[in-house]
Protein backbone atom coordinates (compact mmCIF):
# COMPACT_ATOMS: atom_id res chain seq x y z
CA UNK A 1 0.00 0.00 0.00
CA UNK A 2 0.92 3.51 -0.29
CA UNK A 3 1.71 5.65 2.69
CA UNK A 4 1.95 9.49 3.68
CA UNK A 5 4.90 11.14 5.47
CA UNK A 6 3.78 14.01 7.62
CA UNK A 7 7.76 15.45 8.67
CA UNK A 8 6.53 18.07 10.60
CA UNK A 9 4.17 16.32 12.79
CA UNK A 10 6.40 12.90 12.37
CA UNK A 11 3.15 10.82 11.58
CA UNK A 12 2.52 8.44 8.73
CA UNK A 13 -1.34 8.53 6.94
CA UNK A 14 -2.33 5.34 4.97
CA UNK A 15 -3.50 6.67 1.51
CA UNK A 16 -4.93 2.90 0.40
CA UNK A 17 -7.10 1.08 2.14
CA UNK A 18 -6.11 -2.08 0.95
CA UNK A 19 -2.76 -3.59 1.76
CA UNK A 20 -3.28 -6.78 -1.18
CA UNK A 21 -2.19 -4.44 -3.81
CA UNK A 22 1.05 -4.24 -5.53
CA UNK A 23 1.37 -0.52 -6.38
CA UNK A 24 3.52 0.44 -9.41
CA UNK A 25 2.63 3.47 -10.31
CA UNK A 26 0.53 6.56 -8.87
CA UNK A 27 -0.48 10.18 -9.23
CA UNK A 28 -2.61 12.47 -6.73
CA UNK A 29 -5.35 14.20 -8.63
CA UNK A 30 -7.31 17.47 -6.96
CA UNK A 31 -10.90 16.46 -6.66
CA UNK A 32 -13.83 19.07 -7.73
CA UNK A 33 -15.33 20.74 -5.47
CA UNK A 34 -12.96 19.16 -2.39
CA UNK A 35 -10.45 21.33 -0.72
CA UNK A 36 -9.12 18.71 1.36
CA UNK A 37 -6.56 15.85 0.72
CA UNK A 38 -5.97 15.10 -2.66
CA UNK A 39 -7.53 12.02 -4.76
CA UNK A 40 -5.06 9.24 -5.42
CA UNK A 41 -5.01 7.28 -8.85
CA UNK A 42 -2.60 4.13 -9.17
CA UNK A 43 -2.25 1.30 -11.65
CA UNK A 44 -2.34 -1.82 -9.14
CA UNK A 45 -2.51 -5.57 -9.37
CA UNK A 46 -4.13 -8.15 -6.92
CA UNK A 47 -3.43 -11.66 -6.62
CA UNK A 48 -4.18 -13.60 -9.56
CA UNK A 49 -5.26 -10.05 -11.34
CA UNK A 50 -3.44 -8.52 -13.84
CA UNK A 51 -3.06 -4.03 -13.51
CA UNK A 52 -6.05 -2.33 -13.10
CA UNK A 53 -6.62 1.58 -12.15
CA UNK A 54 -8.13 1.77 -9.06
CA UNK A 55 -8.91 6.01 -7.12
CA UNK A 56 -8.57 5.89 -3.84
CA UNK A 57 -8.54 2.12 -3.50
CA UNK A 58 -11.34 1.37 -5.54
CA UNK A 59 -11.33 -0.19 -9.60
CA UNK A 60 -11.72 2.41 -12.09
CA UNK A 61 -11.13 -0.07 -14.97
CA UNK A 62 -11.48 -3.54 -16.03
CA UNK A 63 -9.13 -3.86 -18.89
CA UNK A 64 -8.49 -7.23 -18.52
CA UNK A 65 -11.98 -8.81 -17.80
CA UNK A 66 -12.03 -11.15 -20.85
CA UNK A 67 -8.47 -11.91 -20.06
CA UNK A 68 -9.55 -13.16 -16.58
CA UNK A 69 -12.78 -14.92 -18.30
CA UNK A 70 -10.46 -16.53 -21.65
CA UNK A 71 -7.37 -17.72 -19.45
CA UNK A 72 -6.51 -20.14 -16.99
CA UNK A 73 -4.34 -18.19 -14.43
CA UNK A 74 -2.00 -20.83 -11.83
CA UNK A 75 -2.51 -18.84 -8.91
CA UNK A 76 1.44 -18.50 -6.62
CA UNK A 77 1.65 -20.99 -3.96
CA UNK A 78 3.51 -19.47 -0.75
CA UNK A 79 6.47 -21.68 0.88
CA UNK A 80 9.35 -21.10 3.09
CA UNK A 81 12.56 -22.51 4.12
CA UNK A 82 15.45 -21.34 6.23
CA UNK A 83 18.78 -20.08 4.60
CA UNK A 84 21.66 -21.96 5.34
CA UNK A 85 23.57 -19.54 6.15
CA UNK A 86 22.03 -17.78 9.32
CA UNK A 87 18.52 -19.27 9.21
CA UNK A 88 16.49 -16.09 7.60
CA UNK A 89 13.46 -17.24 6.52
CA UNK A 90 13.78 -17.30 2.44
CA UNK A 91 9.93 -16.79 1.15
CA UNK A 92 9.40 -17.69 -1.98
CA UNK A 93 6.49 -19.24 -3.97
CA UNK A 94 5.76 -22.48 -6.35
CA UNK A 95 3.14 -21.84 -9.78
CA UNK A 96 1.64 -25.22 -10.97
CA UNK A 97 1.44 -25.35 -14.60
CA UNK A 98 -2.14 -24.30 -16.00
CA UNK A 99 -3.61 -27.57 -16.39
CA UNK A 100 -1.94 -29.43 -14.28
CA UNK A 101 -3.03 -33.07 -13.11
CA UNK A 102 -2.64 -35.08 -10.80
CA UNK A 103 -0.63 -38.06 -11.52
CA UNK A 104 1.67 -36.11 -14.40
CA UNK A 105 5.32 -35.07 -13.69
CA UNK A 106 5.89 -31.31 -15.43
CA UNK A 107 8.94 -29.85 -16.17
CA UNK A 108 9.86 -26.87 -14.27
CA UNK A 109 11.63 -23.40 -14.71
CA UNK A 110 13.79 -21.54 -11.71
CA UNK A 111 13.67 -17.66 -11.97
CA UNK A 112 15.33 -15.29 -10.13
CA UNK A 113 14.70 -11.60 -9.83
CA UNK A 114 16.62 -9.00 -10.78
CA UNK A 115 18.61 -6.11 -8.63
CA UNK A 116 19.59 -7.67 -6.26
CA UNK A 117 17.54 -5.16 -4.52
CA UNK A 118 14.01 -6.14 -5.56
CA UNK A 119 11.90 -9.22 -4.42
CA UNK A 120 9.09 -11.18 -5.89
CA UNK A 121 5.70 -11.17 -4.31
CA UNK A 122 2.30 -13.09 -4.63
CA UNK A 123 0.83 -10.76 -7.52
CA UNK A 124 0.14 -11.25 -11.18
CA UNK A 125 3.16 -11.76 -13.08
CA UNK A 126 3.14 -12.06 -16.94
CA UNK A 127 6.09 -14.14 -17.70
CA UNK A 128 5.29 -16.32 -15.16
CA UNK A 129 1.99 -16.75 -16.24
CA UNK A 130 3.10 -17.07 -20.37
CA UNK A 131 5.35 -20.18 -18.85
CA UNK A 132 2.89 -21.89 -16.36
CA UNK A 133 0.20 -21.79 -19.22
CA UNK A 134 2.84 -23.55 -22.09
CA UNK A 135 2.75 -26.15 -19.21
CA UNK A 136 5.78 -25.40 -16.56
CA UNK A 137 6.21 -25.20 -13.18
CA UNK A 138 7.62 -22.11 -11.99
CA UNK A 139 9.63 -21.95 -8.92
CA UNK A 140 11.39 -18.52 -7.52
CA UNK A 141 12.02 -17.02 -4.49
CA UNK A 142 13.62 -14.06 -2.61
CA UNK A 143 17.40 -15.46 -1.17
CA UNK A 144 19.94 -12.48 0.64
CA UNK A 145 19.94 -9.82 -0.99
CA UNK A 146 16.30 -9.38 -1.53
CA UNK A 147 14.44 -6.07 0.14
CA UNK A 148 11.84 -6.69 2.71
CA UNK A 149 13.85 -8.05 5.25
CA UNK A 150 16.06 -5.02 6.67
CA UNK A 151 19.32 -3.25 5.47
CA UNK A 152 21.88 -6.46 6.47
CA UNK A 153 20.04 -8.97 4.34
CA UNK A 154 19.66 -7.33 1.47
CA UNK A 155 23.34 -6.47 1.50
CA UNK A 156 25.18 -8.11 -0.87
CA UNK A 157 28.56 -6.08 -1.27
CA UNK A 158 31.65 -8.43 -1.30
CA UNK A 159 28.93 -11.49 -1.00
CA UNK A 160 27.80 -11.77 -4.43
CA UNK A 161 27.17 -15.63 -5.66
CA UNK A 162 27.39 -16.96 -2.22
CA UNK A 163 24.98 -16.69 0.16
CA UNK A 164 22.44 -15.78 -1.97
CA UNK A 165 23.35 -18.66 -4.13
CA UNK A 166 22.82 -21.14 -1.42
CA UNK A 167 19.75 -19.81 -0.85
CA UNK A 168 18.25 -20.19 -4.32
CA UNK A 169 19.84 -24.03 -4.76
CA UNK A 170 18.52 -24.08 -1.23
CA UNK A 171 14.96 -23.35 -2.30
CA UNK A 172 15.32 -25.40 -5.16
CA UNK A 173 16.50 -28.52 -3.49
CA UNK A 174 13.23 -28.29 -1.21
CA UNK A 175 10.67 -27.50 -3.72
CA UNK A 176 11.80 -30.20 -5.34
CA UNK A 177 10.98 -32.45 -2.71
CA UNK A 178 7.81 -31.13 -1.88
CA UNK A 179 6.67 -31.03 -5.02
CA UNK A 180 6.58 -34.62 -6.50
CA UNK A 181 4.47 -33.45 -9.87
CA UNK A 182 8.19 -31.82 -11.19
CA UNK A 183 10.79 -33.66 -13.17
CA UNK A 184 13.50 -33.07 -11.51
CA UNK A 185 15.75 -34.17 -14.80
CA UNK A 186 13.65 -31.47 -16.77
CA UNK A 187 14.74 -27.99 -15.16
CA UNK A 188 15.07 -24.95 -16.61
CA UNK A 189 16.82 -21.78 -15.04
CA UNK A 190 16.25 -18.06 -16.31
CA UNK A 191 16.47 -14.08 -14.99
CA UNK A 192 17.23 -10.73 -15.36
CA UNK A 193 20.00 -8.47 -14.84
CA UNK A 194 21.51 -9.37 -11.40
CA UNK A 195 19.02 -12.93 -12.24
CA UNK A 196 21.10 -13.43 -15.41
CA UNK A 197 24.04 -12.60 -13.64
CA UNK A 198 23.02 -15.73 -11.22
CA UNK A 199 21.79 -17.97 -13.79
CA UNK A 200 25.26 -17.63 -15.47
CA UNK A 201 26.77 -18.86 -12.13
CA UNK A 202 24.55 -21.53 -11.48
CA UNK A 203 25.12 -23.19 -14.72
CA UNK A 204 28.63 -23.38 -14.23
CA UNK A 205 29.09 -24.78 -10.62
CA UNK A 206 25.42 -27.32 -11.01
CA UNK A 207 24.67 -29.37 -13.87
CA UNK A 208 20.83 -28.97 -12.83
CA UNK A 209 19.54 -27.38 -15.95
CA UNK A 210 18.79 -28.36 -18.98
CA UNK A 211 18.53 -25.18 -20.23
CA UNK A 212 19.11 -21.69 -19.63
CA UNK A 213 17.99 -18.25 -20.64
CA UNK A 214 19.98 -15.47 -19.25
CA UNK A 215 18.43 -11.89 -19.86
CA UNK A 216 20.59 -8.67 -19.64
CA UNK A 217 23.18 -9.90 -17.40
CA UNK A 218 26.93 -9.39 -16.65
CA UNK A 219 29.47 -12.04 -17.50
CA UNK A 220 32.93 -10.06 -17.18
CA UNK A 221 33.05 -7.51 -13.97
CA UNK A 222 36.30 -6.27 -15.53
CA UNK A 223 34.73 -4.99 -19.02
CA UNK A 224 31.62 -4.44 -16.90
CA UNK A 225 33.76 -1.51 -14.51
CA UNK A 226 34.69 0.39 -17.95
CA UNK A 227 31.46 -0.08 -19.91
CA UNK A 228 28.52 0.14 -17.80
CA UNK A 229 27.21 3.43 -17.33
CA UNK A 230 27.30 2.48 -13.42
CA UNK A 231 30.37 0.93 -13.52
CA UNK A 232 33.03 2.93 -11.95
CA UNK A 233 30.17 3.18 -8.87
CA UNK A 234 28.26 0.14 -8.27
CA UNK A 235 30.95 -2.62 -9.75
CA UNK A 236 33.73 -0.72 -7.45
CA UNK A 237 31.79 -0.64 -4.31
CA UNK A 238 29.70 -4.10 -4.86
CA UNK A 239 33.97 -5.23 -5.51
CA UNK A 240 35.37 -3.36 -2.46
CA UNK A 241 37.30 -0.92 -4.31
CA UNK A 242 38.36 0.12 -7.77
CA UNK A 243 40.16 -1.85 -10.11
CA UNK A 244 43.64 -0.89 -9.54
CA UNK A 245 42.95 -1.41 -5.54
CA UNK A 246 45.07 -4.04 -4.44
CA UNK A 247 42.81 -7.37 -4.89
CA UNK A 248 39.89 -6.20 -6.50
CA UNK A 249 40.99 -6.97 -9.75
CA UNK A 250 40.94 -10.63 -9.41
CA UNK A 251 38.42 -10.36 -7.04
CA UNK A 252 36.41 -9.20 -9.72
CA UNK A 253 37.86 -12.20 -12.50
CA UNK A 254 36.86 -14.77 -9.82
CA UNK A 255 33.44 -13.28 -9.07
CA UNK A 256 32.60 -13.15 -13.12
CA UNK A 257 30.63 -15.94 -14.69
CA UNK A 258 33.32 -15.90 -17.69
CA UNK A 259 36.18 -16.89 -15.71
CA UNK A 260 33.99 -20.44 -15.73
CA UNK A 261 32.60 -20.61 -18.72
CA UNK A 262 34.97 -23.75 -19.58
CA UNK A 263 32.78 -26.05 -16.94
CA UNK A 264 29.07 -24.87 -18.40
CA UNK A 265 27.36 -27.78 -20.27
CA UNK A 266 23.76 -25.74 -20.21
CA UNK A 267 22.56 -24.66 -23.57
CA UNK A 268 21.96 -21.27 -23.12
CA UNK A 269 19.91 -18.13 -24.59
CA UNK A 270 21.34 -14.97 -23.95
CA UNK A 271 18.83 -11.91 -24.46
CA UNK A 272 19.81 -7.99 -24.88
CA UNK A 273 18.80 -4.66 -25.67
CA UNK A 274 21.34 -3.20 -27.97
CA UNK A 275 20.73 -0.13 -26.49
CA UNK A 276 21.20 -1.04 -22.70
CA UNK A 277 24.26 0.94 -21.01
CA UNK A 278 23.70 -0.54 -17.72
CA UNK A 279 24.26 -4.41 -18.01
CA UNK A 280 26.37 -3.57 -21.81
CA UNK A 281 24.93 -6.27 -24.77
CA UNK A 282 29.04 -7.02 -25.47
CA UNK A 283 28.06 -9.14 -22.29
CA UNK A 284 26.32 -11.69 -23.59
CA UNK A 285 28.32 -11.81 -26.72
CA UNK A 286 31.42 -12.73 -24.51
CA UNK A 287 29.27 -15.42 -22.75
CA UNK A 288 27.98 -16.71 -25.86
CA UNK A 289 31.14 -16.90 -27.49
CA UNK A 290 33.08 -18.34 -24.48
CA UNK A 291 29.70 -21.52 -24.94
CA UNK A 292 30.42 -21.66 -28.60
CA UNK A 293 34.17 -22.29 -28.27
CA UNK A 294 33.83 -25.05 -26.08
CA UNK A 295 30.86 -26.82 -28.27
CA UNK A 296 27.87 -26.16 -26.11
CA UNK A 297 24.35 -24.86 -27.96
CA UNK A 298 24.23 -21.14 -27.03
CA UNK A 299 22.45 -18.09 -28.80
CA UNK A 300 22.90 -13.98 -27.95
CA UNK A 301 19.37 -12.66 -29.45
CA UNK A 302 20.35 -8.46 -29.59
CA UNK A 303 17.10 -6.21 -29.87
CA UNK A 304 18.02 -3.21 -31.80
CA UNK A 305 16.86 -0.16 -30.29
CA UNK A 306 15.97 -1.54 -26.91
CA UNK A 307 17.15 -0.95 -23.42
CA UNK A 308 17.89 -2.35 -19.93
CA UNK A 309 13.91 -2.38 -19.35
CA UNK A 310 13.06 -4.73 -22.69
CA UNK A 311 11.56 -7.10 -21.25
CA UNK A 312 8.62 -4.67 -19.01
CA UNK A 313 9.09 -1.30 -21.08
CA UNK A 314 10.46 -2.05 -24.27
CA UNK A 315 8.21 -1.86 -27.58
CA UNK A 316 5.55 -4.49 -27.85
CA UNK A 317 6.77 -6.23 -31.20
CA UNK A 318 10.16 -6.75 -29.59
CA UNK A 319 8.41 -7.58 -26.17
CA UNK A 320 6.68 -10.51 -27.98
CA UNK A 321 9.43 -11.84 -30.24
CA UNK A 322 11.74 -11.81 -26.89
CA UNK A 323 8.71 -14.06 -25.16
CA UNK A 324 8.55 -15.88 -28.09
CA UNK A 325 12.22 -16.98 -28.26
CA UNK A 326 11.78 -17.89 -25.04
CA UNK A 327 9.40 -20.60 -25.19
CA UNK A 328 10.95 -21.81 -28.17
CA UNK A 329 14.00 -22.33 -26.03
CA UNK A 330 12.36 -24.02 -23.04
CA UNK A 331 10.41 -25.76 -25.36
CA UNK A 332 13.32 -27.47 -27.51
CA UNK A 333 15.33 -28.62 -24.25
CA UNK A 334 12.84 -29.27 -21.81
CA UNK A 335 10.04 -30.88 -23.78
CA UNK A 336 10.00 -34.50 -25.44
CA UNK A 337 8.02 -33.15 -28.26
CA UNK A 338 10.98 -30.12 -28.36
CA UNK A 339 8.03 -27.64 -28.90
CA UNK A 340 6.22 -25.26 -27.31
CA UNK A 341 3.29 -23.32 -28.18
CA UNK A 342 4.81 -20.16 -29.63
CA UNK A 343 3.89 -19.40 -33.12
CA UNK A 344 6.47 -21.16 -35.66
CA UNK A 345 6.62 -17.87 -37.55
CA UNK A 346 6.57 -13.66 -36.14
CA UNK A 347 3.39 -13.17 -35.62
CA UNK A 348 3.17 -10.14 -37.28
CA UNK A 349 5.35 -8.01 -40.48
CA UNK A 350 7.96 -5.81 -38.53
CA UNK A 351 10.38 -3.34 -40.20
CA UNK A 352 13.96 -3.97 -40.90
CA UNK A 353 14.74 -1.78 -37.16
CA UNK A 354 12.46 -4.14 -35.55
CA UNK A 355 14.46 -7.28 -36.34
CA UNK A 356 16.65 -8.89 -33.48
CA UNK A 357 20.60 -9.24 -34.57
CA UNK A 358 21.01 -12.66 -34.29
CA UNK A 359 24.35 -14.76 -33.63
CA UNK A 360 22.74 -17.99 -33.57
CA UNK A 361 24.05 -21.36 -32.50
CA UNK A 362 27.70 -20.65 -33.19
CA UNK A 363 29.55 -24.18 -32.20
CA UNK A 364 33.57 -23.32 -32.59
CA UNK A 365 34.38 -27.88 -32.10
Amino acid sequence: GLRQEDREQGSIRRLTLREDLLITDFALIKKHGKDDHPGLVFAGARGTDPLELYEDSSPLTRWNEAFRQTWRVSPPRPRSIPSPADGTAVDGYVLKPARWEAGRKYPAILCIHGGPNAAYSDCFHHEMQLLAADGYGLIYCNPHGSIGRGGAFADLRLRYYTIDKEDILAFLRQTLLDEPWIDADLLGVCGGSYGGMMVNHLIAVTDHFKAAVSDRSVANEISDFFLSDIGLSFTADTSGGHLWTPGVSSRMWQSSAISLADRITTPTLFIHGAEDYTCTMNQSLQMQAALAYNGIPARALIFRNETHGLAFEGRPKARVKRLTEILRWFGRYLKPEGRSSAPDGDTAPVSHDDFPIYVADLIHK
